[in-house]
């Protein structure tokens, strides 16, 4: 079997004609497999597969039947240790019995390839790479063909068996010589720990033996090369590359879309199952105008409240922008690639050219679909400087290995000077478009021939498109895309009310510099006057009102978030407590004031240190913000004493000084020296100066930084001219 499968992989080049995966008329159903397999999954398998052997006729043979890949989730965490040798056996014998042969069956190990932090993807044989193990590898090998991840390795099988069971053993030998998807040794490697595998090179031919094999070949002279595969006492894990060489039935896959390109189908089609047993729900948004933070936030907050809600399970976005702030779309691609495109998909719809952060959206959605006018690319408005640009592109490279998506694509919407070019796989025909860059870090970088380069800032039109595999499907309107996916009734459309409109128009103004520069300069203006009053009246609640909506306007931009919030509040808690609770002005007052001053410059932006031209142009502004509050309060002060006391309204709110003219006594401007030890009454109260009654006169006092109310008996421990200092 091993000389047999040992050039597989070696035909010639497919021409062009061969290599559009949408010629193929056949159909192709995915079907999920979580792990590990119990009786309830295996049930649940079960009756899908044999509701498509049902509606597929017996007459169809070869390449004519339906498709059916069983996607084993191993790429959600799960192994398949602990899955039932009995349920797996029962889902074997479906797979390999008689009527089953209607349908092509394709078992499929996706890998982990989505990078933790600046780790890189996983490969085969690291800590993070993805696995089948467990008698679910009995379910897998029962399929006719095997696609795995190049970071993927199937064996183990025995994980779950104390000792060595003969009865497992059996079964697996038998299955493999019935389906011979691998070669028996290989299936036995992985079951039986009692023997070692070797592959072992002859003179004419290649083959798989055991020990005494190898022994009696090498004391015959007939061996030219041999490579240990397992050793006796342990189990095989076999990456796709070596399976790869050891059976013509197994294809190493580096994601969903290669597995679609491999078998000459649609990705699409690969959704025909779940489309078919699912009433669609679908919900439809369109992004027109200018895309930023509000409308980005307005969005992601709708489209998870109806996903939450109303049970909707297809999200369809048209696209009619003609330019968007990066950060906002970097937000929604996000939000867009969080979604489980096994339970929610989405759909953009692009009727016109699109490009720039707005296309980067489109692209990493699970379905594009494009009209004959639209395109995908080319030149934008605004390009952002290097650091926010290298920024942006860190992020979504991670996006793209968590959606699966071609990083170049993503890349090239916003640096379309960067030359894409067109590459074909000459041995398995697979069509991509790559920077040069992405091509060289490939492992089989050899085989990739380039085809054509896409010219600088040059658009991918709908019709490369549809042909390379990237948009689902040319379409004429909305109209016809409802009936693509045959919808009970039409997508709900979600648009803001009236009432939306007004909010985001009023935070809208409220978060301009111009108001929102005033809106701090009031806010501190009027908390100032409400200080200097008895009590909480107008000046407080308006001045609370004017930090109110400062804070919500730059909530609803995108700027302040619960962070900055907290810090003004605490801030201001802690200036109170300092003035009215501690005496003097310490680690409480300065440290509040910082807050204040932090929580106002945080919120009037996005970034905590400027890192680029952009950002060094909106600080002023956020400095601004933090001049405005301080100029409300610099004003509050020369206002309330120079203006205040003498107005009608105002001086009854006001702490008037103490009549002492009433009294009979005169304040004392000269300076008076009083002996050490003296004692008097406070008049006002002292914090920590004011007025006191000493030797029959009121003149100015201070005290030690303690705080004295009025009326209560002082003494001096100080007197140097002007400066009396007393202690209660």
């Amino acid at each position: 079997a091993g000389a047999g499968q040992a050039g597989a992989g070696q035909q010639e080049p497919p021409n062009d004609e061969q290599l559009d995966p949408n010629r193929t008329q056949v159909s192709a159903y995915l079907v999920h497999v979580p792990l590990p397999i119990n009786t309830r999954v295996a049930s649940e398998v079960s009756q899908s597969l044999q509701q498509l052997r049902d509606k597929t006729q017996a007459a169809n043979q070869g390449d004519a039947r339906p498709i059916v890949v069983l996607q084993f989730e191993t790429d959600r965490g799960g192994n398949g240790a602990g899955s039932s040798f009995t349920a797996c056996l029962e889902l074997a014998q479906l797979l390999t019995s008689p009527d089953m042969n209607r349908l092509r069956t394709v078992a499929y190990v996706p890998g982990n390839r989505v990078p933790v932090g600046d780790a890189p993807p996983a490969v085969a044989g690291s800590e993070n790479s993805a696995k089948l193990i467990g008698h679910a590898v009995l379910v897998a090998i029962a399929a006719e063909e095997l696609a795995i991840d190049e970071s993927a390795k199937l064996g183990s099988a025995n994980v779950d068996e104390p000792q060595v069971n003969l009865l497992a053993i059996d079964v697996y030998r038998n299955l493999a010589e019935r389906r011979l998807s691998l070669p028996v040794e290989v299936v036995t490697a992985m079951i039986d720990p009692r023997q070692s595998l070797y592959r072992v090179t002859l003179a004419d031919s290649e083959r798989l033996v055991d020990q005494a094999t190898l022994e009696q070949l090498e004391r015959a002279g007939s061996v030219v090369q041999s490579e240990t595969l397992t050793t006796a006492g342990s189990v095989g894990e076999f990456t796709a590359a070596t399976l790869a060489r050891l059976s013509v039935n197994v294809q190493p896959v580096q994601s969903r879309q290669q597995l679609a390109n491999r078998l000459r189908i649609n990705l699409a089609e690969l959704d025909s199952l779940t489309l078919s047993q699912r009433q669609w729900k679908a919900v439809e948004y369109r992004l027109s105008d200018y895309l930023d933070q509000r409308s980005a936030d307005w969005a992601i907050r709708a489209l998870d409240q109806s996903l939450r809600s109303d049970g909707v399970n297809l999200l369809i976005i048209q696209f009619d922008l003609f330019d968007a702030d990066i950060d906002a779309a970097l937000r929604l691609t996000s939000f867009l690639a969080s979604l489980d495109s096994d339970q929610v998909r989405t759909v953009a719809f692009v009727e016109q050219p699109l490009a720039g952060p707005a296309a980067v959206c489109a692209l990493i959605c699970d379905h594009l679909l494009m009209t004959t006018q639209a395109t995908i690319g080319g030149e934008y408005s605004y390009v952002p400087d290097e650091e926010n640009l290298q920024r942006v592109l860190a992020e979504l490279k991670v996006l793209a290995a968590k959606k699966q998506r071609s990083y170049s694509l993503l890349k090239y919407q916003l640096e379309p000077t960067t030359p894409l070019i067109r590459w074909r796989n000459t041995r398995t025909g697979e069509i991509q478009w790559m920077v040069a860059e992405e091509q060289q870090l490939l492992a089989d970088s050899a085989v990739w021939q380039p085809l054509e380069t896409l010219a600088a800032a040059a658009p991918i039109t709908a019709e490369m498109a549809e042909r390379d595999g990237l948009a689902r499907s040319i379409i004429r309107d909305s109209q016809e895309l409802q009936s693509y996916y045959s919808l009970a009734e039409p997508a709900r459309v979600l648009t803001p009310t009236r009432a939306d409109r007004v909010v985001q128009w009023l935070a809208r103004s409220l978060a301009s510099p111009g108001i929102a520069f005033w809106l701090l300069f009031g806010g501190m203006f009027l908390i100032s006057t409400e200080m200097s009053t008895p009590g909480l009246g107008v000046p407080g609640f308006l001045g609370a009102l004017c930090f109110v909506l400062f804070f919500w306007s730059q909530y609803l931009g995108g700027n302040a978030g619960w962070l900055e919030i907290l810090l003004f509040v605490l801030g201001v808690v802690f200036v109170g407590l300092e003035l009215f609770v501690l005496p003097g002005f310490g680690v409480f007052g300065i440290g509040g004031l910082l807050m204040i001053v932090i929580s106002i410059v945080l919120a009037s932006q996005t970034f905590i240190i400027p890192q680029n031209a952009k950002e060094f142009r909106q600080l002023p502004i956020s400095l601004g913000m933090v001049c405005g509050a301080l100029l409300g309060f610099l004003t509050a002060l020369y206002f309330l004493r120079r203006y205040l006391p003498h107005t009608p309204f105002f001086k009854k709110l006001m702490l008037q000084p103490p009549a002492l003219a009433a009294e009979g006594f005169a304040v004392e401007s000269e300076s008076t020296l009083f002996p050490v030890g003296i004692r008097g009454k406070t008049v006002t109260r002292l914090m920590p100066s004011g007025k006191a009654r000493i030797g029959g006169r009121v003149v100015d006092v201070m005290t030690d930084g303690r705080i004295v109310e009025s009326q209560q008996t002082v003494e001096v421990i100080e007197a140097i001219g002007n400066r009396i200092v007393v202690v209660p």
